[in-house]
């Protein structure tokens, strides 16, 4: 069971800052817990064969 509250919705900004899609947005069923990374692309342009260009969005510290 997931309780979408505030904390999971900013869960969802911070993904959506970074390119993912979030199922929280579809029109249709509302699929909460998920985040996908489509790299811009369409799914027939994945199907396709054709590649992302992704790129980092944040500086990862070491």
């Amino acid at each position: 069971m997931w309780a979408i509250n505030s904390k999971w919705k900013r869960v969802a900004d911070i993904g959506k800052e970074l390119g993912f899609k979030w199922g929280g947005d579809w029109t249709g069923f509302k699929d909460y817990p998920h985040l996908e990374m489509t790299g811009g692309l369409s799914y027939s342009q994945k199907n396709a064969g054709k590649k992302p260009s992704l790129s980092l969005k944040f500086k990862m510290e070491t």
